[in-house]
């Protein structure tokens, strides 16, 4: 009797350390736990997965499958200045633009990684977007007619064909979408040259320098 009494009493404190041992390891487990779970969340990252979700058109929107999903800011900022024509730039392409008696020019000349040259600008008080997509040699301008305001536009993707999907009012519409609500206006592909010598009086912007925020070229 006397034995199996020792037996027992010499086998709790291994049962204890066990038994201890274990809800440490828990307590640690559910530490690390909490500790994760308020972790300051990587907003890149969400922001990013979240455009992955809007890829296919939703209710509104007009564009095709997107390749990419974007939420990227218009330029909004030229320099513009009087050109000197040179034979080094003469036969540069410019988008030209004409608002009233104001002239203005604007060089196609890719920046950085990205792929296309979206301005949201004002021309002689009238709002002016310019549009050009590098990859397919498509240019477009346009203008509201509703409104002297400046223009909230973005780049909001692009489609397996490699067209810009603009974001517009919270809405997707492919670069040549009719529906997005603004009027197409006049302007001219042309080089240097010949439109300083339509326009003598243009300003020129060389200046394309874009910041880019997060954005994944077409490759």
């Amino acid at each position: 009797m006397t034995e199996d009494f020792d037996e027992i009493t010499g086998t709790i404190p291994v049962f204890a350390k066990v038994v201890a041992l274990t809800l440490l390891a828990a307590l640690v487990g559910f530490i690390a736990l909490v500790i994760v779970s308020f972790e300051p969340p990587d907003l890149g990252k969400a922001k990013l997965a979240q455009l992955e979700l809007e890829l296919e058109p939703g209710p509104g929107d007009d564009h095709t499958q997107m390749r990419f999903a974007w939420d990227v800011s218009a330029k909004t900022d030229f320099r513009m200045e009087r050109p000197e024509v040179t034979e080094f730039n003469e036969f540069t392409p410019v988008v030209g633009i004409v608002v009233g008696n104001v002239a203005h020019a604007y060089v196609l000349k890719k920046a950085g990684l990205r792929e296309f040259l979206l301005a949201s600008i004002e021309i002689n008080g009238k709002p002016i977007v310019l549009f050009h997509n590098y990859l397919t040699d498509a240019s477009r301008v346009m203008t509201s007619e509703d409104s002297n305001e400046w223009i909230d536009i973005r780049a909001g993707g692009m489609c397996y064909d490699k067209s810009v999907v603009f974001l517009y009012n919270g809405l997707r519409y492919q670069q040549n979408s009719q529906n997005i609500g603004l009027s197409d206006y006049a302007f001219e592909r042309t080089t240097l040259r010949k439109w300083c010598e339509a326009h003598p009086e243009t300003l020129v912007s060389f200046d394309q320098e874009i910041e880019d925020e997060h954005f994944r070229p077409f490759d």
